[in-house]
């Protein structure tokens, strides 16, 4: 009877156990949803004022501008790499 009673008291723990991970891990998908809604909310309001400078003459040649600075900027990056490389 005694080993019963050792073994329902090992399960019992375990099952504890098991409800404290997932608890846990709750939590933690929780506050990764949470970041992710604020990520998102951020990069909504950045392409709506992306777009509203778009709209603008000065805002497109802004935009072609700093698009030419990076790719000029990884031709570059990758042409040193290329050369360090080999």
């Amino acid at each position: 009877m005694e080993e019963l009673a050792s073994k329902v008291s090992a399960l019992n723990q375990i099952t504890v156990d098991i409800h404290n991970e997932v608890h846990g891990q709750h939590a933690i998908l929780d506050r990764n949803a949470n970041s992710f809604s604020d990520f998102g909310t951020s990069f909504a309001t950045t392409i709506k004022k992306l777009n509203v400078m778009v709209s603008q003459q000065l805002g497109k040649s802004m935009c072609w501008m700093v698009s030419a600075i990076v790719i000029v900027f990884f031709v570059v990056y990758f042409i040193i790499t290329r050369t360090n490389s080999t």
